[in-house]
């Protein structure tokens, strides 16, 4: 673009965003025809300069969430409306509708405990700034990073750090590991101790409930096996919170797979004054009900079909 069609463009981009201009009546102030006025504003669109940024509020289901609120005895529960059925959209209102909810707890001081994946990644993307002081963010359970795959967990706790200029600590072990020795010696190196100091101090925990299934990233990361997937699934599982899975009522066996995880117990999880759960999945419903079932969440966020869903099969 020459330098006088780029001033130009310049000065019709400023009529219209900056001065509210009509395509109209920059047209005629232009000399140009109402289809180049429109022309030159999508090609601004497609080149960057300009973006568009939407604060709609979030519209809830009020009865939605008075049912299952009441139904799981829980402290707080919100249910984004789905006016457009695609995942990205769904993924954002749920997130913005979780965003808003931290900035009214969080307090100075506070130890936010998150998990990673899919989920808490979309979370991460849409936090509201808040100004507060002296808060720690921690991961809750080790990584994946294995056979390129990953977890992102060190891009949430980045993100989650930067919105409440926080430090952000993550527990640079593996998810899981070959046996419940390695695990345990694992936990007695003092590095190790100091992350868990702070799960333990942790008041706040957000994550989502992960389903079982045979593409888990988990399997394809190898710290989990076909032959692990199976036995859980025979063993009655349905889901898991970082990383520690149970079955349909909540509960789990003290063995071998389950102290192979490097992360926070079941048994914390539910000691904790806030444990927020993000479901945007209809998917995870039975690990979902699981969950709910063992008393880990007492905040839950969820879009209308999943919550629709979590209702039908109460």
């Amino acid at each position: 673009m020459d330098t006088n069609n780029s001033v130009q463009l310049y000065r019709v981009l400023k009529k219209y965003f900056l001065l509210r201009m009509n395509q109209k009546e920059i047209a005629q102030s232009e000399n140009l025809s109402n289809a180049t006025i429109s022309r030159m504003i999508n090609k601004a669109v497609d080149m960057g300069y300009v973006s568009y940024t939407l604060n709609l509020p979030v519209i809830t289901q009020f009865d939605l969430e008075q049912e299952i609120k009441e139904k799981y005895h829980l402290d707080y529960v919100s249910v984004a409306h789905v006016d457009i059925d695609e995942p990205n959209i769904i993924a954002r209102d749920v997130s913005l509708a979780v965003a808003d909810y931290l900035n009214q707890i969080v307090r100075d001081g506070d130890i936010i405990g998150l998990s990673w994946g899919n989920t808490l990644a979309k979370v991460a993307e849409n936090l509201r700034p808040k100004n507060v002081s002296d808060v720690t963010i921690v991961g809750l359970n080790g990584g994946v990073s294995r056979n390129a795959t990953s977890t992102g967990a060190e891009n949430i706790l980045a993100k989650f750090a930067k919105n409440y200029r926080a430090v952000g600590y993550s527990l640079p072990v593996p998810s899981f590991v070959d046996n419940s020795e390695i695990a345990k010696a694992l936990n007695s190196d003092s590095k190790i101790r100091e992350i868990f100091e702070l799960i333990h101090k942790a008041n706040i925990l957000l994550f989502s409930v992960g389903k079982i299934r045979e593409d888990s990233v988990l399997i394809q990361s190898g710290y989990f096996t076909e032959q692990d997937y199976k036995t859980l699934k025979e063993e009655g599982y349905v889901g898991d919170i970082c990383s520690r899975y149970f079955r349909q009522d909540g509960t789990h066996l003290d063995n071998e797979l389950y102290n192979r995880v490097i992360g926070i117990s079941l048994e914390e999880v539910k000691q904790k004054d806030k444990r927020i759960c993000v479901v945007m999945d209809e998917d995870k419903i039975k690990g979902l009900k699981g969950a709910l079932a063992g008393g880990y969440i007492n905040c839950l966020f969820l879009d209308e079909k999943s919550a629709r869903k979590l209702v039908e099969e109460m």
